[in-house]
């Protein structure tokens, strides 16, 4: 599958540089030049990494950076920023501190762009085989917990059921749906020992 990669920036020359080296890599390229409609552009497009650049009109590239991660949808979208070389440091550690996950210093190295463009995007993957393991383990937890409370409440079921059959006995239509219940009893529990298989 192809990877998609979204660049906000507000300068369009610095957008299609970035877009003509990252397209030797075949991603699937989206831009925007207005920060604030990149939260709905992200949301729309379902990027695997973000390139944002810091200083932007009306919503710069932290406060973007601080929306996103703050968004379920888009929280484990990796962020590279895109820095001048004259504020790194400072940008830098602002960048990480709201969530960013990696930075380049403009004007940027090509091959330094697609490294870590790349590294990106396998850490996307990560995070997603990641998220799918822990929704895994959650349905087996949940699936284990409940075959064991409902079968322990069927077991108190039966046992009512064994001291009811005795004294309907003589009644024809009650042990007639006693019979019933009994049937239905076997029929969850049939349930239950294949949600234990994972079947």
């Amino acid at each position: 599958m192809t990877a998609k990669v979204l660049i906000v920036d507000d300068e369009l020359d610095n957008i299609f540089s970035l877009e003509s080296v990252l397209k030797e890599d075949r991603y699937e390229i989206s831009y925007t030049t207005k920060s604030v409609e990149a939260t709905a552009l992200a949301l729309e497009k379902k990027p695997d990494v973000i390139l944002l650049d810091i200083h932007m009109p009306r919503l710069n590239g932290f406060d973007l950076c601080k929306q996103l991660k703050a968004l379920e949808e888009t929280k484990n979208i990796p962020i590279l920023f895109i820095t001048a070389r004259y504020k790194h440091t400072e940008s830098l550690v602002k960048g990480l501190e709201v969530g960013g996950t990696d930075y380049i210093v403009k004007p940027f190295d090509s091959n330094e762009l697609r490294a870590r463009v790349r590294v990106l995007v396998r850490l996307k993957e990560q995070i997603e085989q990641v998220a799918e393991l822990k929704k895994k383990t959650f349905s087996k937890e949940l699936c284990l917990t409940l075959k064991y409370e409902m079968a322990h409440a069927l077991q108190v079921i039966r046992d009512a059921i064994v001291d009811l059959s005795e004294e309907v006995k003589e009644h024809s239509y009650a042990a007639s749906r006693v019979m019933v219940i009994q049937d239905q009893i076997g029929r969850i529990q049939n349930v239950l020992d294949k949600l234990g298989k994972g079947e």
